[in-house]
């Protein structure tokens, strides 16, 4: 019976079917043919599908053999997840080129010495690793690396070099695996891994709006030529939004979200994300996302989401919400979790009357009012006397009012140095010691509160007996001794300068750092010898001198001329080691010089000098001091450090290796400052990034920057 179809028959009464025919089978497929549908990580939190066809596999595997010249003794490792793309790059380089392709469980991938035994087993000459996995292997015998998925390391290329070839891979999934590619060649200095030109059958544009960028200007990278994808997966407005005709040529054209820039040399440098999506704690976030899923939950009638800075400086989600009904902020953390990853749910939400829009009917930001209490966790007051004393240290330290047993020191704005005052003020309210590791495990007042025995071991330090000198610190004697090697120093000094606006009261100034003088003993405090003896010397009275200078309409470079000639040397011998200098500038504006010497203050002790002067000028009490650094100078020769020693002894019985920087001149025998400094400062997004990482690890902005600077050197 005759089939009326369009779908081709096999006739098996037709015994060319089973006999074999020697004509060979017509085209099916086209280049524009679907060969495969892949979703995107998912930044956004919802991932969404990208259709790639047939002719971005062919053209990228041209690439692949001209670049890789693959034969059939090479073994390309499957490293990556079959659900991710790059995984697609693995199958094309290897079985549409005759080569092996090889499987590797995940529990390999896991431990780095089994993943060097596998590659070398299995003979593995070709494979697309992350640049920082592969930092922490020790692989051999490749022939090829590829890095991609992030940004490259200059230390892969000191790695690489000499015993492999390396190239540096860059393409969104929008694209079919790749879009441009870097190869290290040359054997010179790389202080920077660009991400290459455009591969075969690509063209890249750098663009401003629609307008194209001159090298060394940052843009949007865009792409087009043969990888580009169909689009979006049932999203037909997106798809519209991303894929743009080519405004240069012919096809489709992907707006990347990238920024990037041409370097000199034509090769592109990857810069990061576009700010059209935001970032909270190191995600990339899409607003409108999070809007979508607000306006899902059963009566919420219209809401708005924004990413502001909060009281504490840090980029936060805001979320406003309209609703006929009371709805409460737990309702509606409740359901965003069911579809929204943790990162995306708004740390401050508030129910509001209506969004404001301006008169263009588009949402009204700075209309929003701001939203006192953190809703990331809402407020739970202390249920216990100890709760209630880490509740008040938290409050005293942090300088917040309201402190609820959830809220988390670090996230608050604490570090290692706030930190070691916490412990001291939860230990004078509690009677109980803590460890300063204990604030870094249980960051909450809930948890700190657990740690507390209830025995009173907190003795508090006592007062010294009155005499005429006492022996310096260990840390005031190796600042004294290295001070009196460098006299003309200024290594251990600490300024500051403040730019002051309106009438500044000379008198009141005076005599409140006379106040100040009189509040500390450490501004009474010199330095010397007694029989051999270093001693730190408490004078009753000290008188405090404020230099004073008029510098009309002087601009401000005059003004950093000026701070630079009053930072000078200290006496040790002499009181107090602090000046104050204030420069007028005009009727209503000067500046306060501050300088103090490092043997008797701090960062930390600077701020709190800084802190009580304005209070003391400003006419308000401060609280009496209990005790003074000669209280813990004496407290700490009374204690047993036998343990610590042995520790430090046992660090240091090898002697430190000299650091051997390649510098402009043979080190000199003796320490020298002869030099310069060189200032930066981090971008806005850097710093939130910085912020996100500390949050991310539990580590505080000193630990991040050490390590970079200890990277740096080695």
């Amino acid at each position: 019976a005759e089939i009326e179809t369009d779908i081709p028959v096999i006739d098996l009464a037709n015994s060319e079917v089973w006999n074999g025919v020697s004509e060979n089978p017509d085209h099916v497929n086209k280049p524009s043919d679907l060969v495969y549908c892949i979703y995107t990580s998912g930044t956004t939190g919802k991932p969404k599908g990208v259709l790639i066809e047939q002719h971005g596999i062919a053209a990228m595997n041209q690439y692949l053999l001209n670049l890789y010249r693959v034969n059939s003794d090479d073994h390309v490792l499957q490293f990556t997840n079959y659900i991710f793309d790059v995984s697609v790059w693995e199958i094309t380089i290897s079985l549409l080129n005759g080569a092996a392709l090889v499987l590797i469980k995940k529990s390999i991938i896991t431990d780095t010495e089994l993943f060097d035994k596998f590659v070398k087993e299995n003979n593995i000459s070709i494979t697309l690793l992350p640049p920082q996995y592969y930092l922490q292997t020790n692989i051999s015998g490749l022939k090829v690396l590829t890095t991609g998925g992030s940004a490259s390391n200059p230390k892969i290329v000191e790695k690489s070099k000499n015993n492999l070839r390396y190239i540096n891979a860059y393409g969104p999934t929008e694209n079919t695996v790749l879009a441009t590619h870097w190869e290290y060649i040359e054997d010179r200095e790389i202080w920077n891994i660009p991400i290459g030109r455009p591969i075969e059958n690509t063209k890249i544009y750098i663009l401003n709006g629609m307008q194209l960028c001159g090298v060394g200007i940052p843009g949007e990278l865009c792409i087009t030529g043969a990888g580009v994808a169909r689009g979006y997966l049932n999203l037909p407005e997106l798809t519209a939004e991303k894929f743009i005709d080519n405004p240069f040529g012919e096809g489709k054209l992907y707006r990347s979200g990238d920024l990037a820039r041409w370097l000199p040399d034509g090769n592109i440098e990857y810069l990061g994300r576009i700010d059209e999506q935001v970032k909270i704690r190191g995600f990339r976030i899409e607003l409108g996302e999070i809007e979508s899923s607000i306006r899902k939950i059963e009566g919420i009638k219209d809401c708005a989401v924004i990413a502001r800075a909060d009281a504490n400086g840090e980029k936060a989600i805001y979320a406003y919400y309209v609703s006929d009904q009371e709805i409460s902020i737990s309702e509606i953390r409740d359901k965003l979790a069911k579809t929204l990853p943790d990162y995306m749910i708004p740390a401050y939400m508030a129910q509001i009357e209506k969004i404001p829009v301006t008169r263009n009917g588009k949402l009204d930001k700075r209309a929003l009012p701001e939203i006192e209490g953190k809703s990331e966790r809402e407020y739970i007051a202390p249920r216990t006397q100890e709760e209630e004393a880490v509740c008040a240290a938290f409050a005293e330290i942090l300088n917040i009012e309201k402190i609820g047993i959830k809220d988390s020191f670090f996230e608050l704005g604490g570090h290692s140095l706030r930190a070691t005052r916490l412990i001291n003020q939860i230990e004078e309210k509690t009677g109980t010691r803590l460890e300063l590791r204990e604030v870094f495990s249980h960051p909450t007042p809930e948890g700190l509160a657990a740690c507390l025995t209830g025995e009173e071991t907190y003795i508090p330090i006592p007062q010294a007996e009155q005499r005429s000198s006492y022996p310096m610190s260990s840390t005031q004697k190796r600042t004294y001794l290295v001070t009196q090697m460098d006299q003309a120093g200024l290594s251990y000094n600490m300024p500051a300068a403040l730019k002051l606006s309106g009438n500044l009261d000379m008198k009141k100034l005076r005599s409140s750092f006379q106040a100040l003088i009189n509040r500390h003993e450490g501004l009474r405090t010199s330095f010397g010898m007694e029989e051999g003896e270093l001693v730190q010397r408490i004078a009753e009275t000290v008188k405090g001198e404020i230099e004073y200078e008029e510098q009309y309409g002087a601009d401000e470079e005059t003004v950093k001329a000026r701070f630079a000639d009053f930072v000078r040397p200290f006496d040790l011998s002499t009181a107090p080691l602090m000046r104050i200098k204030v420069v007028k500038t005009a009727e209503e504006e000067q500046y306060v010089f501050f300088d103090m010497h490092h043997i008797i203050s701090d960062g930390m002790s600077m701020n709190i000098v800084i802190e009580e002067f304005s209070k003391l000028y400003n006419g308000e009490s401060l609280k009496e001091l209990r005790v003074q650094y000669k209280d813990y100078s004496e407290w700490m020769r009374t204690r047993d450090l036998s343990q610590q020693a042995e520790y430090w002894k046992e660090q240091f019985a090898e002697e430190a290796p000299v650091l051997d920087m390649p510098t402009d001149y043979p080190r000199p025998q003796v320490q020298s400052y002869r030099g310069s400094s060189e200032s930066f400062r981090l971008t806005e997004e850097e710093t939130k990034e910085l912020e996100a990482l500390c949050k991310r690890t539990g580590a505080t902005e000193y630990m991040v920057f050490l390590s970079a600077l200890m990277i740096t050197l080695s």
